[in-house]
């Protein structure tokens, strides 16, 4: 589409807007300057997200029966340019279906390809992509791989990390320091790494990948978690980082936004964790500069060339936010249905 081409306004859809990841990719929506016109879905009536002005929009949950054939009628009836996903469930269940939804409904949803997350949603084979590129990755075992726990263990030493293969948010690691924990910790469907030190040297690395294979935007933010989230973060110029964290997106082909995490080392960055998708950052990119959801929309709904984007260095902290509901309201999401979702008057 040609810069004349360029519709009044361009609708898009969120999901998940329920959760942290949707509501910040609809913050980092709301910076743009584009002409947007927003949709918020959310499986739950009371979703904070359907608070924020976008058109509210309750939906099945991913794995309801028949969920496919309703998002395409959905997204054909509303003409929905573009798809946004802010929870794990939906690229699991669409991501072998993306090619035909797309062809269906005339929406671009912002999904990788299947080979991308099937590689960067299993830390081991995350660590084995990095290890085929010649790249620093964290010396990896699977835990029913005695003979490999064994190998790890002589070469890394103690602590080592243990965590489920599939995961996200640090849920279920453990930092095991001696062979009595690291017994009581293995269990089938986990990883065991070695410790990436100093903890204090965590960083977050956004890459925003264009379909061509090049690199647009590359932000590299040090950062505190608490609960998985980056709370508290400063974004920064550091070319080893970003070089790095380019790389590694390279090297497992996600396109779009892709989230580098990983630790600076005495021996240089080494990444322990891919996310190829939007990620709790994305509003603080966009604040910086950086607005990848806006890429996005520019790069396939509006066919733009994207130019090279550097980010702003700064600093960023984060507070919870309430939505209130007083009685007359509360009554009104109570009657929420679906009823939007399926094009019932």
């Amino acid at each position: 589409m040609s810069p004349a081409d360029t519709p009044d306004t361009i609708r898009v859809a969120v999901t998940g807007m329920g959760n942290p990841l949707g509501q910040n990719i609809f913050k980092a929506l709301k910076m743009s300057r584009l002409p947007l016109e927003l949709f918020a879905l959310d499986s739950n009536p009371f979703s904070a997200g359907f608070f924020g002005g976008a058109t509210p929009i309750l939906c099945p949950r991913a794995d309801a029966s028949g969920y496919v054939e309703e998002l395409v009628a959905f997204l054909r009836r509303e003409r929905i340019a573009i798809v946004f996903f802010g929870t794990e469930a939906e690229p699991a269940k669409l991501r072998g279906d993306k090619a035909r939804i797309e062809a269906e409904s005339g929406a671009v949803l912002m999904l990788n390809d299947s080979a991308v997350l099937n590689v960067a949603d299993d830390k081991y084979l995350t660590a084995c992509a990095l290890a085929a590129a010649g790249l620093d990755h964290p010396a990896s075992a699977q835990a029913e791989d005695s003979e490999a726990v064994e190998a790890l263990i002589a070469r890394v030493g103690f602590p080592l990390i243990v965590k489920p293969r599939k995961g996200s948010a640090s849920r279920g690691l453990a930092r095991i320091r001696g062979r009595d924990e690291l017994a009581a910790q293995l269990r089938p469907g986990a990883v065991v790494q070695e410790c990436l030190l100093p903890d204090d040297a965590e960083y977050t690395v956004g890459i925003y990948r264009c379909g061509d294979g090049r690199i647009a935007a590359t932000t590299v933010i040090r950062r505190d978690l608490d609960f998985g989230l980056t709370y508290r973060g400063v974004v920064l110029q550091h070319d080893a980082i970003a070089a790095y964290a380019g790389k590694v997106a390279t090297a497992l082909d996600a396109k779009v936004s892709c989230n580098v995490q990983l630790r600076l080392t005495p021996r240089g960055p080494v990444c322990f964790e891919v996310n190829p998708r939007f990620s709790s950052t994305t509003p603080v990119r966009a604040h910086f500069g950086v607005n990848e959801p806006e890429l996005a929309i520019r790069e396939y709904v509006l066919g733009e060339t994207l130019p090279p984007i550097s980010a702003r260095s700064g600093a960023v902290m984060r507070e919870w936010r309430e939505v209130y509901l007083e009685a007359d309201e509360f009554e009104a999401a109570l009657q929420r249905d679906l009823s939007t979702w399926k094009g019932r008057p």
